[in-house]
């Protein structure tokens, strides 16, 4: 019985992630270190092993300021069908490997030296749970047969679990500590 419920986790997860993964742009949520809550639409440029999504960052944007090594973010999509919030833990790299993996001809609208821009680097969050609702495809035709049916019995429609809606637990997240302008620019990785 607890391999089934292992099983339906992956699913949830595995679901989550492609949902994700199907979005080129994302929200990325921060709290300052007053409490206040950021947000910022921020480019996808890699959903990576089912589980890391890749944003790039420009040091000098005051995103930074708002984050610690190993911090608790949040990312939410939305389409006209589709909406995900993912919790994920975030690290920022600057080293030349990772950006010459990541750097992408159009990234130079916001980097216009190129690769070597001293203020590109790239965000790191891998994420730890979240939630999703699609309503897209079949699922449309799904969820407009419940709610008919749901209107016509006075009863609320079933929302069919993990096709149209899940929830993927939450991992441990680690103890953070703040990111400091000085590691960021003389180690390259955080």
């Amino acid at each position: 019985m607890g391999n089934t419920s292992n099983n339906a986790e992956t699913t949830t997860h595995e679901k989550l992630m492609e949902l994700l993964e199907s979005f080129r742009s994302v929200m990325l949520i921060t709290h300052s270190h007053n409490g206040e809550i950021a947000a910022r639409p921020m480019t996808v440029v890699e959903v990576e092993n089912g589980s890391v999504v890749w944003l790039p960052l420009s040091i000098n944007s005051g995103t930074l300021d708002e984050l610690t090594n190993g911090c608790e973010v949040y990312l939410t999509a939305q389409s006209s069908n589709i909406y995900v919030v993912a919790t994920g833990v975030a690290s920022l790299y600057r080293d030349p490997v990772t950006i010459k993996k990541f750097w992408s001809e159009p990234l130079r609208v916001w980097f216009p030296e190129g690769p070597e821009d001293p203020e590109l680097a790239f965000l790191r969050i891998a994420i730890v749970g979240g939630e999703y609702w699609d309503v897209s495809g079949l699922n449309k035709v799904r969820y407009a047969f419940n709610a008919l049916k749901g209107y016509l019995s006075h009863e609320r429609p079933e929302i069919e679990e993990p096709e149209m809606h899940g929830t993927a637990a939450r991992g441990s997240i680690p103890t953070s500590r703040p990111i400091s302008y000085d590691e960021v620019v003389d180690r390259s990785v955080i």
